[in-house]
């Protein structure tokens, strides 16, 4: 009986252990919550800044400022503009997500400062994705690196 009375004591400390562990992992996510609360404000306080941004430069088309920005950019830095296809449009909710990608060739560090200024400096969009790829060009006979970069732009829906 002694025995079942010691292992019934240790069951419940036991319960109550973890019962304390989960409780105090909350309390800390709790103590947390204002941060992240702050956080995903500002998170928003940029999205509407880049909404605000992109509605004020709207006269432009988003497609041909990129086109505009690549195109300067390739020109000056000896790299490839392979392909800028016509821009994927799609909504969602209230509002229109237009997706333009391109494919460019050059070196590594040509590619970064590409990005770079796309993200950081003229910001025609946001980066979504970004891909590097090598090919063999068989005309030269060399491995070239190709990168597919994916810019989107929000707009509200006005309807």
């Amino acid at each position: 009986m002694s025995l079942f009375l010691i292992t019934n004591v240790f069951k419940k400390t036991f319960d109550l252990a973890i019962q304390n562990r989960a409780l105090t992992a909350e309390l800390a996510k709790s103590i947390e919550a204002p941060k992240e609360l702050n956080k995903l404000k500002a998170q928003i306080g940029d999205a509407d800044a880049i909404l605000l941004e992109q509605k004020a430069s709207d006269s432009t088309n988003a497609h041909e400022k990129i086109l505009s920005i690549v195109s300067q950019y390739c020109h000056e830095n000896k790299v490839t503009l392979y392909s800028y296809p016509e821009p994927n449009k799609s909504k969602d909710g209230e509002f229109l997500i237009e997706t333009n990608f391109f494919t460019i060739q050059g070196s590594f560090k040509k590619i970064l400062d590409l990005i770079y200024l796309l993200e950081q400096k003229e910001k025609p969009g946001k980066i979504a994705s970004i891909n590097f790829k090598s090919a063999k060009n068989f005309e030269t006979q060399h491995i070239e690196l190709l990168s597919t970069i994916y810019l989107q732009t929000f707009k509200k829906n006005e309807q």
